[in-house]
């Protein structure tokens, strides 16, 4: 299939360990009062997406855009994990997918630690939200373009607490195919001592063909 197409389903085939630390304290998120990277208790709803159901619970952002609360998931898939994306209405609890990454990439099946996926998606402001997930030792996760450092909320994943989860929205410039590598945001992963432990350039995803 077309990378549009595999980037939708933001699927990714990787080994995980069982188990892992417990969450720390969630990031504060923007624009709600309700404490991000938390399954609150909110009115149930389907996931739009029936073909990849969550696993664990969801992961409630806090953060909030024309209304709408950014919701993401994980589910179990075979050999690993698949994240998705949802904007959920706040005043119906009606949930739809976040549109296509514009921009991004997961990592090949096989890889079992570190940065996994990174997202960019433009939206109709103008702003940019990113979204991603690493494994194993990220408590800390920085975007940076054009010498302007952002500080992404983070979230653990209640099946597999090694999973983390991350998200940012913020100004900055989108990226083309023409922008230069110094002109693309990079993902930067750090542990509890400040330690970088992986740091990533946003691309585009390899094309992938039906069959």
């Amino acid at each position: 299939m077309t990378s549009k197409r595999w980037m939708a389903a933001w699927g990714l085939c990787v080994a995980l360990l069982a188990g892992g630390c417990a969450a720390g304290p969630a990031s504060p998120g923007p624009g709600t009062s309700t404490s991000p990277g938390v399954s609150s208790p909110r009115s149930p709803f389907a996931w739009p997406n029936s073909a990849l159901s969550p696993s664990g619970d969801l992961i409630y952002t806090g953060l909030v855009y024309e209304d709408q609360e950014l919701v993401l998931s994980f589910s179990a898939i075979a050999g690993g994990v698949a994240q998705q994306a949802a904007w959920v209405s706040r005043q119906t609890g009606t949930p739809s997918l976040v549109a296509d990454p514009e921009w991004g990439w997961t990592e090949p099946s096989g890889r079992r630690d570190g940065l996994m996926a990174f997202a960019q998606v433009v939206l109709t402001d103008g702003r940019l939200l990113e979204y991603g997930y690493a494994v194993d030792g990220a408590a800390s996760v920085i975007i940076e373009q054009a010498d302007r450092r952002y500080d992404a909320h983070t979230a653990s994943w209640s099946a597999n607490r090694k999973v983390v989860a991350f998200w940012s929205l913020r100004q900055g410039s989108p990226t083309h195919h023409q922008s230069p590598d110094a002109a693309r945001p990079t993902v930067t992963l750090t542990d509890a001592g400040g330690r970088v432990i992986d740091r990533r350039l946003l691309q585009e995803p390899p094309q992938r063909q039906d069959g």
